[in-house]
């Protein structure tokens, strides 16, 4: 039913009113797995926000697209909307979180500076922590390190993409009932 919604939602011409669910339109699309509907939504924020000059919603709609475009394989795309988004939130004295970066940091492996940020994490951060260092550990092939974060990160978020996380780690440990109960908890 919200995949209908969501499609319905992409094709129907928007007023000034019908912008204001962009931001709930890409969150759902994301939530329940809806990559294409989350690749134009989130497309569709970022050019409003822009047209319109709402210098207060790029950062926010910039930093929900760029994951999508991480996971099609857009990863300088992605780095260059992270990066607007950073610059835009400075511009208005409304810096943004450390999402992006964190996101970015695991993407590209780079361990270091990913533990860093991950370590200074707190509430949804924490969460958001949890899940690069997951990315990060299975990307680094040491599942046993992934499967404990992504199980930290998904436990106060259940359906936060630590999931998906829990779901190739605990696979990849040899733990098939654990991945399952995930992949169960996934839908």
């Amino acid at each position: 039913m919200l995949r209908r919604a969501l499609t319905a939602f992409r094709a129907e011409v928007l007023t000034d009113d019908g912008f204001q669910w962009l931001p709930l339109a890409c969150s759902v699309s994301r939530d329940i797995w809806d990559d294409e509907s989350w690749y134009a939504l989130s497309t569709r924020l970022i050019e409003h926000a822009r047209q319109v000059g709402a210098l207060a919603m790029l950062p926010a709609a910039l930093l929900m697209g760029a994951p999508i475009r991480l996971l099609a394989g857009e990863l300088a795309m992605a780095v260059s909307m992270t990066e607007e988004a950073e610059a835009a939130g400075a511009a208005t004295a409304n810096p943004v979180g450390p999402y992006g970066r964190m996101v970015l940091t695991a993407w590209t492996g780079r361990e270091a500076a990913t533990s860093e940020m991950a370590a200074r994490g707190e509430g949804q951060w924490l969460t958001v922590a949890h899940w690069v260092t997951a990315v990060l550990r299975n990307g680094l092939c040491q599942y046993d390190e992934a499967l404990a974060a992504a199980e930290q990160g998904s436990s106060q978020y259940p359906d936060e993409p630590g999931l998906a996380a829990c779901t190739r780690s605990g696979t990849r440990c040899g733990l098939g009932r654990l991945a399952g109960r995930h992949r169960r908890r996934l839908g």
